[in-house]
């Protein structure tokens, strides 16, 4: 999809952006998000693709011991990274053939899966869908649980990489950038990054703060 020189090119392998290309302030495009050039380098494990540009579910993020409860039933799921689950497991929607078709000013993906996938419980039909508005690319993910006697969590996201300066950029890659998070506290994490429930406020750990905007370095 193009708008002028603001342009996305995106997979139906993962519901992946491939490429968003971005005008500087002088006019000048870049491609800001990295990536590969072929399904075989998407298909792969995450020691060698880490879920660039991929839409990444059921559930985004890790689940200490790939177990929870949920309505008084405990749930295992398949462990991918140690004894925990990350990013709803292997192969997860990253790395699954989503359906496509266009919708107005873009294009929407959707997948199933099936009650039992990576022994996630309920028949979930997952849905994302890009649009390019006004020179901004606009992003929606839904889910929809199709079993209603069986209950599921979910956690999607968008796992693109960015640099600014363009993805073939060597100056200072993403350290000369300037952050700006509309947050005033975050979640605490354990040595193998999973959540404590713990949160922070920004008050009590101000090299966290960035909510005014400021260099990564």
């Amino acid at each position: 999809m193009s708008n002028g020189k603001f342009g996305v090119l995106l997979s139906s392998f993962g519901a992946t952006i491939l490429n968003l290309y971005l005008p500087d302030k002088n006019g000048k495009v870049e491609d800001c998000v990295l990536g590969f050039d072929t399904k075989e380098e998407y298909d792969v494990g995450r020691d060698k693709n880490p879920y660039f540009g991929a839409v990444v579910g059921r559930y985004a993020n890790r689940i200490k011991g790939a177990r929870y409860t949920l309505d008084g039933k405990l749930v295992k799921l398949d462990a991918n990274e140690g004894k925990n689950m990350l990013h709803g497991g292997e192969p997860g929607t990253h790395r699954n053939d989503w359906a496509s078709c266009l919708t107005k000013n873009g294009i929407k993906f959707t997948m199933k899966s099936a009650d039992g996938d990576q022994k996630w419980p309920g028949d979930i039909v997952m849905t994302t869908t890009y649009k390019l508005i006004k020179g901004e690319l606009h992003m929606n993910l839904e889910a929809v649980n199709k079993d209603g006697k069986k209950s599921s969590p979910i956690n999607m996201t968008n796992h693109s990489y960015f640099n600014l300066a363009g993805h073939k950029s060597t100056d200072e890659g993403v350290m000369n950038h300037i952050l700006q998070i509309h947050a005033d506290s975050y979640t605490e994490l354990d040595s193998e990054n999973i959540p404590t429930r713990k949160i922070i406020n920004l008050k009590d750990d101000p090299a966290m703060d960035f909510r005014k905007g400021k260099y990564l370095i």
